[in-house]
């Protein structure tokens, strides 16, 4: 998509997704190639870089970032996470843009939905109506927190409270559903808000993980349940690796859940079994459970701005 149009989509309907591209922080994607032959991929700078200057180029006055940290982010040390963020607010704040980098927690997936469509069905489903208090919530945490902390770094709003207010008022009155719809026909993509499944294709359950024992679930290597996905095409391993958006997996327990033997886990949705069980495989070599009670993860580790 071209600059212009871009710019365009967002006056018209409020809102637009882009990404690197010949018009937009064209010389990134070469760059980012040397990074990975010359392994500074993890270069805390070039990073900044590659990140920013798409920012930048897009022309937001606003800034905020979810920058996820954890087992299955790019930035797994919450440490290095934060010279990340620092580098960021003040690259940002140099050209005269209002920041703020929120902390979220990635050791554990967010929300139930792994996958494409079904994520995409989740995401879409809490928007409706009434649906807030019922979606998963974590999600509906994070979702709140970022989108208030838009609203009140913007200035449209003074403080924290009278932007969460502002954001659930939205959210309840299906003014931020219909937002999201208007968004994906203005970038030619179909929905259908009359069905429960927005007309997307998910596959069939294919195999449901269950708890080998009883006790709590300790932890989960988040990027093996990429992997999984991977397992049954729904990630790429290679850039010219086709892509099944209808497989998935549903993610059940959280770190510091109890559970009893037997109990599902997880529910994998595959067209084909063999690929199905391979990820049940890695899921269950992913999981740790641990025979005495473990706390929860925080979700949102903290804030710069």
């Amino acid at each position: 998509m071209e600059t212009d149009r871009f710019l365009a989509l967002t006056d018209r309907v409020g809102c637009a997704i882009i990404g690197q591209s010949g018009s937009i922080a064209p010389a990134d994607g070469r760059i980012y190639a040397l990074r990975d032959v010359t392994a500074t991929v993890d270069c805390i700078p070039l990073i900044t870089a590659s990140i920013m200057s798409k920012k930048l180029a897009a022309g937001p006055e606003t800034i905020v970032i979810d920058l996820k940290t954890g087992s299955g982010a790019f930035m797994r040390d919450l440490d290095k996470a934060r010279e990340l963020a620092r580098l960021l607010v003040a690259t940002g704040r140099r050209y005269g843009r209002r920041m703020s980098v929120v902390f979220s927690d990635m050791d554990q997936p967010l929300g139930v939905a792994v996958g494409h469509a079904n994520e995409t069905i989740e995401a879409l489903d809490a928007l409706r109506p009434g649906r807030r208090a019922k979606a998963p919530r974590d999600l509906v945490t994070l979702t709140e927190d970022l989108v208030a902390e838009m609203v009140r770094v913007s200035g449209l709003c003074p403080d924290r409270r009278q932007s969460l207010q502002r954001v659930r008022e939205v959210w309840d009155s299906g003014r931020a559903l219909q937002r999201a719809l208007d968004w994906v026909a203005a970038q030619e993509g179909r929905l259908d808000p009359d069905q429960a499944d927005f007309g997307l294709e998910v596959s069939p359950l294919a195999v449901e993980l269950q708890a080998p024992r009883d006790g709590w679930l300790a932890g989960v290597d988040c990027r093996q349940v990429g992997l999984a996905l991977a397992d049954m095409g729904g990630a790429r391993r290679r850039v010219e690796d086709p892509l099944d958006l209808s497989c998935g997996i549903d993610w059940l327990p959280q770190v510091g859940d109890a559970v009893a033997q037997g109990q599902p886990l997880a529910r994998i949705y595959c067209a084909r079994e063999d690929q199905a069980r391979v990820a049940a495989k890695r899921l269950e070599a992913a999981l740790r459970l641990s025979e005495t009670e473990v706390p929860a993860h925080e979700l949102i580790m903290g804030r710069v701005e």
